[in-house]
């Protein structure tokens, strides 16, 4: 790793966000030709990402901003043609746990930088309201706000009243009060990878697009090189980003890699415009299930059901690339019920279009980030669990300190590889687990404060017991 290690002289620059170029990067409503036909499959790379959605080019452009430019992106389609595309685009800082509020609030940073800057990404803060109904939710916001003040995200609990003046369009007789982050927005998932693509091949960083991985070689456990369908490539590092298709790059190389994740079918709606005010902000209701948030004067509404829909047993398909999957409105109802409780003026909205696209998920809800306890050198940023756009600029300076040996402010134990065993990858627990965990995503920061009191309790009923 010593080639990196003489970038921690620019790293205190690069984590200042000063040393972003201005530039205006144009609008798109699909993925840029990033590809650099002129140059070719390279013959040689300290570093190879694979995977050219938010997450890899984060990781490229975030390299490249450390000082390495010596690095090529592989994208077995077009960049962004996975996932991305297809992303809400909702950046909320307060997560479920500390560490990923402290990824979540960099990220945010990082975009309002490039958007002040003139890099086009479609940031608007509009802020966040996340409302709780039940007084254990309220409890937990209560836990959210102290962690807040320590990584210095401005937070205020409110009331349903206030609640009310913040979102005149939400139903507020139900509520027991709510935790308001007026820094949060959304942006554009799309225009944030193209502007990735630019500052990183402004920096040098080559983009392969319609370039296939067929092998990662290994030699004493440590990478060695990449064997794609447009040539081999000769490399120090690995960086596996390639989101859906994540698990399957891990069985490309010997030994394989775990990558334990599974696609869930992810539905929102989007409403024709019916006067919603632009500024309105995202609201998250976790007791519903939803997210809701301001699309060109209507509404995009989505979530996450109890009950999910897995995907892709079999495999995914091959040049699944800008692709949708079919509607499901019977599987849609649970979440389209409770947008329209909290929202009941979207009674009389028309609906424009419904949205299916597949996510990645982890056996416990957390992604994937850190270098394989299996090669040396072969480092993962990938099962973002639907926070894709929010996490990636933070996957691409974590991967950065991890390459250096530059240690973050938290511990990463709870993204890190090696806390799954073979078991994990098992593909039938895979789907079995995929039901239940994206529901749990939303609500299973109310499930962590109820398991610690019940644990609580039994722990002290045994003792008394014992007594």
């Amino acid at each position: 790793m010593s080639f990196l290690r003489n970038t921690r002289s620019k790293f205190s620059s690069f984590l200042d966000l000063s040393h972003l170029n201005s530039g205006t990067v144009r609008r798109q409503a699909c993925s840029l030709n990033g590809s650099d036909e002129s140059v070719g499959n390279p013959k040689h790379a300290q570093v190879v990402i694979c995977g050219g959605g938010v997450v890899g080019t984060s990781v490229a452009y975030h390299l490249a901003a450390s000082g390495l430019t010596d690095i090529t992106l592989l994208e077995q389609g077009r960049v962004s043609c996975g996932t991305t595309w297809h992303a809400a685009g909702l950046i909320g800082q307060l997560k479920g746990t500390m560490l990923s509020s402290e990824m979540s609030k960099y990220s945010r940073d990082l975009y309002a930088s490039l958007e002040q800057q003139g890099h086009g990404l479609g940031w608007k803060q509009c802020g966040s309201l996340n409302v709780a109904r039940t007084k254990g939710r309220m409890t937990f916001f209560k836990r959210q706000l102290a962690w807040a003040k320590v990584l210095g995200i401005e937070s205020h609990l409110v009331t349903p009243q206030d609640i009310k003046e913040l979102c005149p369009l939400l139903r507020d007789d139900d509520l027991e009060g709510g935790i308001w982050i007026p820094g949060d927005g959304v942006v554009s998932p799309t225009d944030v990878t193209n502007v990735f693509v630019k500052l990183a091949k402004e920096k040098g960083v080559k983009i392969v697009e319609n370039c296939k991985v067929k092998k990662v070689d290994t030699e004493n456990r440590k990478v060695k090189a990449v064997e794609t369908d447009l040539g081999r490539i000769e490399c120090q590092y690995f960086v596996n980003c390639a989101g859906l298709w994540a698990r399957q790059v891990g069985k490309l190389s010997i030994p394989r890699i775990i990558v334990p994740l599974h696609s869930c079918e992810h539905f929102y709606i989007v409403t024709k415009p019916c006067q919603v005010p632009n500024m309105t902000p995202v609201v998250r209701d976790y007791d519903g299930y939803i997210y809701l948030r301001e699309w060109s004067g209507g509404i995009l509404g989505g979530g996450f059901e109890p009950v999910a829909k897995p995907a892709f047993f079999d495999g995914i398909p091959d040049k699944f690339e800008f692709q949708q999957l079919p509607d499901d409105w019977d599987h849609f109802q649970v979440l389209l019920e409770q947008i329209l409780h909290r929202i009941p003026s979207l009674n009389d909205a028309e609906i424009r279009s419904m949205l299916n696209g597949p996510e990645s998920f982890t056996p416990d809800a957390m992604p994937i980030m850190g270098e394989s306890p299996q090669i040396e050198c072969y480092f993962m940023a990938a099962a973002m669990n639907s926070q894709g756009i929010s996490l990636a600029p933070s996957m691409g300076q974590s991967i950065v300190k991890l390459m250096t040996g530059l240690k973050g402010t938290n511990d990463c134990h709870t993204v890190c590889p090696s806390r799954f065993m073979a078991c994990h990858n098992n593909k039938k627990f895979l789907y079995d687990r995929a039901k239940e965990i994206v529901g749990n995503k939303l609500i299973h920061v109310q499930c962590l404060y109820s398991k610690c009191c019940s644990i609580t309790r039994v722990v002290l009923s045994q003792q008394l017991q014992l007594t």
